[in-house]
Protein backbone atom coordinates (compact mmCIF):
# COMPACT_ATOMS: atom_id res chain seq x y z
CA UNK A 1 0.00 0.00 0.00
CA UNK A 2 1.26 3.34 -1.20
CA UNK A 3 1.82 6.04 1.50
CA UNK A 4 -0.60 8.89 2.00
CA UNK A 5 0.46 11.66 -0.76
CA UNK A 6 1.13 14.86 1.15
CA UNK A 7 0.06 17.07 -1.72
CA UNK A 8 1.42 20.25 -0.36
CA UNK A 9 4.87 18.86 0.74
CA UNK A 10 5.16 17.16 -2.38
CA UNK A 11 4.66 20.46 -4.66
CA UNK A 12 6.79 22.43 -2.21
CA UNK A 13 9.89 18.91 -2.42
CA UNK A 14 9.27 18.70 -6.57
CA UNK A 15 9.39 22.91 -6.62
CA UNK A 16 12.59 22.50 -4.66
CA UNK A 17 14.43 19.89 -6.71
CA UNK A 18 13.56 22.31 -9.77
CA UNK A 19 14.92 24.89 -7.99
CA UNK A 20 18.27 23.61 -7.15
CA UNK A 21 18.54 21.58 -11.10
CA UNK A 22 17.78 25.05 -12.52
CA UNK A 23 20.67 26.68 -10.52
CA UNK A 24 23.15 24.23 -11.49
CA UNK A 25 22.48 24.86 -14.79
CA UNK A 26 23.14 27.99 -14.52
CA UNK A 27 26.51 27.44 -12.98
CA UNK A 28 27.37 24.87 -15.38
CA UNK A 29 26.98 27.10 -18.02
CA UNK A 30 28.97 29.90 -16.41
CA UNK A 31 31.75 27.47 -15.81
CA UNK A 32 31.93 26.71 -19.50
CA UNK A 33 31.94 30.28 -20.16
CA UNK A 34 35.42 30.77 -18.18
CA UNK A 35 36.71 27.62 -18.96
CA UNK A 36 36.60 29.06 -22.52
CA UNK A 37 37.51 32.19 -21.22
CA UNK A 38 40.70 30.57 -19.70
CA UNK A 39 42.16 29.14 -22.91
CA UNK A 40 41.45 31.86 -24.66
CA UNK A 41 44.07 33.69 -22.18
CA UNK A 42 46.50 30.47 -22.33
CA UNK A 43 46.51 30.39 -25.78
CA UNK A 44 47.54 33.53 -25.38
CA UNK A 45 49.98 33.50 -22.97
CA UNK A 46 51.42 30.75 -25.32
CA UNK A 47 51.50 32.67 -28.53
CA UNK A 48 53.18 35.72 -26.94
CA UNK A 49 55.31 33.84 -24.40
CA UNK A 50 54.20 36.06 -21.40
CA UNK A 51 55.13 33.36 -19.13
CA UNK A 52 59.24 34.97 -19.29
CA UNK A 53 58.06 37.81 -17.00
CA UNK A 54 57.61 35.09 -14.68
CA UNK A 55 61.45 34.32 -15.11
CA UNK A 56 60.56 30.88 -16.71
CA UNK A 57 61.79 29.55 -19.28
CA UNK A 58 59.32 27.16 -20.85
CA UNK A 59 54.90 27.58 -21.09
CA UNK A 60 54.95 23.89 -19.51
CA UNK A 61 56.61 25.80 -16.18
CA UNK A 62 54.17 28.16 -16.51
CA UNK A 63 51.23 26.22 -16.33
CA UNK A 64 52.75 23.80 -13.47
CA UNK A 65 53.70 26.83 -11.58
CA UNK A 66 49.98 28.16 -11.67
CA UNK A 67 48.16 24.91 -11.25
CA UNK A 68 50.33 21.67 -11.43
CA UNK A 69 49.56 20.82 -14.56
CA UNK A 70 51.20 20.34 -17.77
CA UNK A 71 50.46 21.40 -21.58
CA UNK A 72 49.27 17.41 -22.33
CA UNK A 73 45.45 17.69 -22.79
CA UNK A 74 44.67 21.29 -21.59
CA UNK A 75 45.75 23.01 -24.89
CA UNK A 76 45.72 22.44 -28.72
CA UNK A 77 49.07 21.56 -30.20
CA UNK A 78 49.00 24.39 -32.60
CA UNK A 79 52.23 23.75 -34.31
CA UNK A 80 50.95 19.90 -36.24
Amino acid sequence: MPPKLNRRRALAVLSKIDEILAWEARHENERDTRFVELGKYLCEVRAGQYWRLENLKLFDEFLEAISGVTQEGLLPDVHS
